[in-house]
């Protein structure tokens, strides 16, 4: 929270932009809104988050105005060892606001390649900026100004706004990492021709991928992206439960098979959608989990062969195949044989599992 040695103004806009950044956004959304917010607290003829790879000589900037051409940004990047404040933070990892105009005079300053190339082009005669602690890039907030020289005011204004952006930063860098691998799961998912629905804590729909929406809205015609469909939601049953439903859902519309699956993930849980055009049982049992190996001897144990028996079709040890069988029972949450069997003609049906 701001501290109120700051003039009232100051403490009540520190309080808006602050209030502001305890929303969740990604980083690029930050990034953005940053540069939005700052002029409100210090006049500046421009702002930008910039992040500089200094190993690689790359930068990235949100600036506001944008006004920096390409050329420019290359040239910032080539002259970047003349930027006093980046130096200083190099040398002792102090990320406090400090100006350009702290460590150079105007004749210094003008003399530096990053001011003739850079500096002088967008008419600042003077910078002050910030550091945000990442251990891969320098992160600088960074404020022209056209004239020399910042007030303590605004330099105890910056200073009391940065750990609330330190810590927007950490949030939106979670943020993103989540969305990402959401959105890689989801990618994979899709890839394998089944559809993704997240669950909330509450069992409500929290995200649809567009097949698990296109495949849901075929079967179930009065379909709310709000709320499952009555068949599933019956299914999964109350929310509060320990254990998940022990087989998954599977529902017959003549030749073709709607199988949901349930997973459970850290506060929420995923529903995978899969629709099959034939009784491919082996394939709607290795969707579960087995692998190509377990579905063939479960699907043989199943039609009555003996593990012996199995073992001589399969030119394999009985020893092998009790591995195998045991495998897929603890796979598929079974305890014996009679289930398995029960299990593998529900899925040659259609029919949905009341286990």
């Amino acid at each position: 929270m701001p501290s109120l040695s700051v003039p009232r103004a100051d403490f009540d806009a520190l309080l808006r932009a602050v209030g502001s950044l305890a929303e969740f956004r990604d980083l690029d959304a930050l990034r953005h809104h940053a540069v939005g917010i700052i002029p409100s607290l210090v006049p500046t003829n421009g702002v930008a988050w910039n992040e500089v790879d200094t190993e690689r000589g790359r930068i990235e900037a949100v600036m506001e105005p944008d006004i920096v051409s390409e050329e420019l940004s290359t040239a910032f990047a080539a002259h970047i060892a003349d930027h006093p404040v980046i130096a200083h933070y190099s040398a002792t990892d102090d990320g406090r606001p400090y100006a350009i105009s702290d460590f150079l005079s105007t004749r210094e300053f003008h003399a530096t390649e990053i001011y003739q190339h850079f500096y002088r082009q967008l008419g600042a005669e003077d910078q002050i900026a910030f550091i945000l602690p990442d251990p891969r890039f320098v992160i600088g907030i960074a404020l022209n100004r056209a004239r020399r020289g910042y007030s303590e005011r605004e330099r105890q204004i910056l200073n009391e706004l940065r750990p609330h952006l330190v810590q927007a930063y950490r949030n939106a860098e979670d943020f993103s990492r989540l969305q990402r691998s959401a959105a890689g799961m989801e990618a994979l998912v899709e890839q394998g021709g089944e559809g993704l629905v997240l669950l909330d804590r509450s069992g409500s729909p929290e995200h649809w991928s567009p097949r698990a929406q296109d495949t849901f809205g075929r079967w179930f015609s009065d379909l709310n992206p709000g709320r499952l469909p009555e068949e599933v939601f019956a299914w999964l049953g109350d929310p509060q439960r320990v254990a998940a439903p022990p087989a998954p859902l599977l529902i017959d519309r003549g030749d073709r098979h709607l199988m949901v699956r349930h997973v459970p993930v850290p506060d929420g849980e995923v529903l995978l959608i899969s629709e099959v055009h034939s009784d491919l049982t082996s394939t709607l049992l290795c969707r579960l989990g087995l692998t190509r190996r377990e579905a063939e001897i479960l699907m043989l144990l199943t039609d009555g062969h003996t593990i012996a028996v199995s073992a001589s079709r399969l030119g394999i040890s009985p020893r092998t195949v009790e591995k195998h069988i045991q495998r897929g029972y603890s796979k598929l949450g079974l305890d014996n044989r009679v289930a398995a069997t029960n299990l593998v003609r529900q899925l040659e049906r259609g029919f949905p599992s009341r286990n």
